[in-house]
């Protein structure tokens, strides 16, 4: 397995290789690099301090600190190495590294809050080093920054472009301490071309199968890759640690070509947990509470059934999920009053905070809720009642709804997933649910699918739909239809 994965972001490399080239002719620039978490933001980060140290450049590394941090601390870090007589490479707290190809001792410290004009003062030093030998600045977590770091690194990013120093910074939208001045300060930069904004956007489905291919050591099916891309929302950090705790798990296994299949949530490792609970943690108790609510409903939820679902002031209900919103834990859906979470990641752990009987009540009471405010148009949400149903263990309703399911689509991926949905639910059943007929069904659906495939030459998939109606119709002893799935199969 490789360990060490750099995948995609070749278009965001080029554009940072030649922004350090640029800065060795003497040109300065400023970068911002903006995404969620396990994105990639770090990574990057370090592969910039790679090349820029091959390239020659004095390199300088921070981090804005989550609690109490004082003004300019981020930058007085980075420059430590500058004024203070210790060793070229030092720790700071989270395990960040500054790194410096020389140290040089000065009686009066860089970005001092208790003196007047210590931006000018601050920033005509670093210049005038610069122009001895071109600079990387690299401070990261933006997002905890205060006030004065902010501005710090907006004068920075205003003056850099006369000299040798390349300044980055890097933040996550969703953790900012005050959202509005770091985007305000972003805004300002940008309008007047006084930085490159890099937005780091999750994995599509090609780079995602190019990261399986290399923790796996051998292309994974076609589906497998569609299934993680969907489940992680092709972060990559997601990705990494849930195929690896699958491996070691041995949920996959590359050499005999087992790969899981996905249904329902999925059991997200513990590194993935720790990034999600580290966004809920921040919420009061009763946002948490409704947002649990709302996971009952699923990845994404219609206000007016949250509204009917869970027994609460409507005013009240809004402040909450503006206060979700805001801090990004859910998004609100175009073209509709409904709502959805901003991660299945989310959700999920949302979802499986709950306990297990509290949890059969509340699908209960969902399903009578979509039954009360959906009564004209109830044949829509029928796939919907049902799973509700089932979750709930109310398995002759949640059997019934799937079968009318089923029987009402025209769509016939939607009618045989339906079918075999209301079939798990016979077999789950305490008592036995008749489901003779809907085997039947299910297999004539098969065959008729699989035959539509094999028509355009899909034999593969064709083979999949006609052995499973094979089976089926083995165990029901129907010979005629048996018979009819082995002319198909050419047996």
């Amino acid at each position: 397995m490789t360990e060490d994965l750099f995948i995609g972001r070749e278009r965001e490399r080029r554009t940072l290789k030649r922004l350090i080239k640029e800065v060795k002719g003497g040109k300065g620039s400023s970068v911002i690099i903006s995404g969620e978490a396990g994105v990639g933001k770090s990574r990057l980060v370090e592969w910039i301090q790679s090349e820029a140290e091959e390239s020659g450049l004095n390199c300088f590394r921070s981090s804005c600190i989550s609690q109490d941090g004082l003004p300019y601390q981020p930058l007085t870090d980075a420059f430590d190495t500058l004024t203070s007589p210790q060793d070229s490479m030092r720790s700071l707290p989270l395990g960040i590294s500054i790194f410096s190809g020389r140290k040089k001792e000065d009686s009066v410290p860089l970005f001092d809050a208790n003196r007047s004009n210590t931006l000018r003062e601050s920033f005509k030093k670093i210049a005038e080093m610069a122009e001895e030998e071109p600079m990387l600045v690299s401070i990261e977590e933006l997002h905890w920054a205060d006030k004065a770091s902010l501005l710090a690194f907006r004068y920075i990013s205003e003056n850099a472009s006369d000299h040798p120093i390349m300044l980055v910074g890097t933040y996550r939208p969703e953790e900012a301490v005050d959202y509005h001045l770091l985007d305000e300060t972003v805004h300002h930069l940008q309008q007047r071309n006084l930085c490159k904004h890099i937005k780091l956007e999750p994995f599509d489905l090609e780079e995602t199968r190019k990261i399986l291919t290399c923790l796996l050591g051998t292309e994974p099916p076609n589906t497998f890759c569609k299934d993680i891309r969907a489940k992680t929302e092709g972060n990559p950090l997601f990705i990494l640690e849930t195929v690896k705790s699958m491996l070691a798990k041995e949920y996959i296994k590359p050499e005999e070509n087992i790969y899981p299949k996905f249904n329902g949530t999925i059991e997200w490792p513990s590194t993935v947990k720790y990034v999600v609970e580290r966004k809920i943690v921040k919420l009061d108790k009763k946002t948490r509470n409704l947002l649990q609510y709302a996971s009952i409903l699923g990845s994404s939820f219609q206000y007016s059934l949250l509204s009917e679902f869970v027994e609460m002031d409507e005013m009240e209900m809004l402040d909450y999920l503006d206060t979700a919103l805001e801090y990004g834990i859910i998004e609100e859906m175009i073209n509709s009053e409904g709502y959805s979470f901003s991660h299945s990641a989310v959700r999920d752990l949302l979802y499986e905070s709950q306990f297990k009987g509290k949890k059969r009540l509340l699908h209960r009471r969902a399903a009578e809720a979509i039954e009360s405010l959906y009564e004209k148009s109830l044949d829509m949400y029928l796939p919907q009642l049902a799973r509700h149903y089932e979750n709930a263990k109310l398995y002759d309703k949640s059997f019934e709804n799937y079968v009318k399911a089923a029987e009402l689509t025209s769509d016939e991926i939607k009618k045989i997933k339906y079918y075999r949905s209301a079939l798990e639910v016979s077999e789950k059943a305490p008592r036995s649910l008749d489901s003779q007929e809907i085997q039947k069904a299910l297999g004539m659906h098969l065959i008729e699918y699989g035959s539509k495939l094999q028509e355009k030459n899909e034999e593969k998939s064709s083979k999949i739909y006609l052995e499973e109606a094979k089976e089926l119709f083995g165990n029901l002893g129907e010979e005629t239809l048996l018979q009819k799935c082995r002319e198909l199969l050419g047996e």
